[in-house]
């Protein structure tokens, strides 16, 4: 059967004095809106299984309204919980949701992002036209390692550009059968922390530069071409657990950012070529993952970890509830057949996802970070276990 498909945008911008989060040692109040904030719905049905990803400008969704999300929307749209994944882009300028442990969120700031969620992807629902599917991918990097080891084998939270980096960026193009594009999902992996913890303005940071930058490029396109073009444009956050953008520190650098993702992704979408499988699969694996304690006297508790896999004509979405560090992404797509999205907080966000000979050099990841998170640190031998989780996912 042929694909059908449908799209939807919603606004999920806080009001001014709305708490911040994102840079966990200062709470802090917004004064301005610099640019707004955007959630998204994608529906895609084959006529046996009904796929919907959704994508927040938001650091991240705890696990309550994760599953109070996925649970109505697929009660809503009649699909499975396994069907529905919800990928943040990690921005540091936006509202506190309660994924931080740092400062508190507003339960009416929750609830309009449940409500906004839940309603785009019923929207997106209700619009259902027939598509196919391409693949593109082109080559770019904002981005630089920010693990840099001292002489005493320590990390600190500087730039290594000896670091492991991935310089790409992947399309996952959804076209109408009118020759209109109807959406694109686009990845590339690096923190969204082009502005720096002085930052009191609401934004997307490069992401949603990014975004902004495509949607002109498509309307430009559009009236080239006599057609109306707009175009959703997705973004999906890579495994940039320990990515930073080389340019940071202005509005101008985060601008420069998006703006160069976004030719990368325009050129990929254009080197696109060959329509691909009208068949979608979904599948999730949930694993019991070990936790560190300074105590040895205490068994410290297990995380579970869901890592799930969407399959759009062949393409994978695979998604992971932590901030990945770069090299399992580099890896999946090595050992992968076919194109692989690796996606940072999706579904979730407990913290951030080392290799295990990370945790020798120590540094803010490993040591720091997961007290922001309120939650206890994973183990190394978690490296293992997600690696062998992904590897059934590609399988099945």
């Amino acid at each position: 059967m042929p694909l059908f498909a449908g799209v939807c945008e919603t606004n999920i911008t806080p009001p001014i004095e709305t708490q911040m989060t994102g840079y966990g040692w200062v709470p802090q109040t917004c004064l301005a809106i610099h640019d707004e904030l955007y959630a998204r719905a994608l529906v895609i049905d084959d006529g046996f299984t009904r796929v919907v990803l959704m994508t927040a400008d938001l650091l991240g969704l705890p696990e309550g309204m994760v599953k109070t999300i996925r649970r109505s929307v697929a009660a809503e749209l009649e699909t499975d919980v396994s069907a529905v994944m919800i990928c943040c882009s990690h921005t540091h300028g936006g509202p506190h949701t309660g994924v931080s442990a740092i400062g508190t969120s507003d339960p009416f700031i929750e609830t309009l992002i449940i409500r906004k969620l839940i309603g785009a992807a019923k929207q997106a629902s209700s619009t259902l036209v027939p598509v196919h599917l391409t693949y593109g991918e082109s080559s770019a990097q904002i981005g630089v390692n920010r693990r840099k080891t001292l002489p005493n084998g320590l990390a600190v939270l500087e730039a290594n550009y000896a670091g492991a980096v991935a310089p790409i960026v992947q399309t996952l193009i959804v076209n109408g059968a009118n020759g209109k594009t109807l959406a694109m999902l686009f990845s590339h992996a690096c923190h969204p922390t082009a502005l720096e913890g002085e930052n009191r303005s609401v934004t997307a940071d490069w992401p949603g530069a990014s975004v902004a930058a495509l949607k002109r490029r498509f309307q430009k396109e559009g009236a080239e071409n006599g057609i109306e073009q707009n175009a959703l444009p997705f973004f999906l956050q890579g495994c940039c657990g320990d990515i930073n953008p080389v340019r940071r520190g202005s509005w101008e650098a985060m601008e420069e950012n998006g703006e160069q993702v976004a030719a990368a992704a325009h050129a990929a979408r254009w080197s696109a070529h060959g329509r691909l499988e009208e068949v979608l699969g979904v599948e999730e694996i949930t694993i019991s993952l070990p936790t560190l304690s300074n105590d040895p006297s205490v068994v410290p508790p297990e995380l579970q970890f869901t890592i799930q896999r969407l399959s759009l004509g062949g393409v994978s979405l695979i998604g992971f509830p932590a901030e990945m560090f770069v090299r399992y992404q580099n890896d999946f797509r090595a050992m992968s057949g076919a194109p692989l999205f690796l996606i940072s907080c999706s579904n979730g966000c407990l913290g951030y996802m080392p290799t295990a000979d990370e945790y020798a050099r120590g540094g803010y990841e490993i040591i720091e970070a997961h007290r922001y998170y309120g939650m206890p640190m994973f183990a190394p031998e978690c490296e293992k276990m997600v690696r062998r989780a992904v590897e059934r996912l590609l399988l099945i």
